[in-house]
């Protein structure tokens, strides 16, 4: 009798032992994976790296890409400029960026962004790009 006891214990803990790693990974294969966002690029659209000059016809300054975590779209003129996605075709579209002021983008650097000057002269963008690969 002691021996079946045994048996039937080791069974019961085999079984449970079972059950415990495959309800484990279960839940661990649905966990979300995400890469380290680790590789910055700066001036993609820059000609040679160089800050993209923004005239009076949108011009993009971070093109879509998939891997990007995070963007800046900063403003390195004494004039202000909009920056949006495609339908920036106006200077009356888009957010303003001001002289010298920084526009922070999350997951929306994943799509194109477009940049137009507002006045009369030039804007100058300098941009960096967070991305996972």
């Amino acid at each position: 009798m002691h021996r079946d006891v045994c048996k039937d214990v080791g069974l019961f803990l085999l079984l449970t032992g079972i059950v415990l790693f495959m309800l484990c990974s279960i839940v661990y294969a649905q966990q979300p994976t995400q890469a380290a966002c680790m590789y910055t690029t700066f001036n993609s659209q820059g000609t040679s790296g160089a800050d993209v000059t923004v005239s009076n016809t949108a011009i993009i300054v971070i093109a879509a890409y998939a891997y990007n975590c995070d963007a800046v779209i900063k403003n390195t003129s004494a004039n202000d400029m909009r920056c949006g996605g495609s339908d920036v075709t106006s200077s009356a579209k888009g957010v303003v960026v001001k002289a010298l002021e920084t526009l922070v983008l999350a997951d929306e650097s994943r799509r194109p962004w477009y940049c137009i000057r507002t006045g009369s002269s030039d804007a100058t963008a300098n941009t960096a790009e967070v991305r996972t690969q």
